[in-house]
């Protein structure tokens, strides 16, 4: 991959540079101080929500399954596609 090195941008947690061959691709890369900051990030909610229903046991998650379903139903929203949690949708 060839780089164009007079064009890095250094940020406090990370490098950015364009790629010489394409202007509208960009290649990234975490720097050490970058790196230990997404360590010390909280986990997604999406995350901590699977953990914790991984967590129930398996007759308390089929019953969320089954509440689930229907919320999902009574929404409209079973045909589509699954959007991300908290994710803005415009109709």
């Amino acid at each position: 991959m060839l780089l164009c090195k007079q064009s890095w941008n250094r940020t406090s947690s990370g490098f950015r540079q364009p790629l010489f061959h394409g202007a509208r691709r960009t290649e990234i890369s975490i720097s050490p101080k970058g790196r230990a900051l997404i360590r010390r990030a909280p986990q997604p909610i999406q995350q901590q929500l699977i953990g914790a229903i991984e967590t129930l046991p398996s007759a308390a998650r089929k019953r969320l399954s089954r509440s689930l379903g229907s919320v999902i139903s009574a929404a409209g929203i079973a045909d589509g596609p699954a959007p991300l949690f908290f994710e803005e949708h415009t109709k």
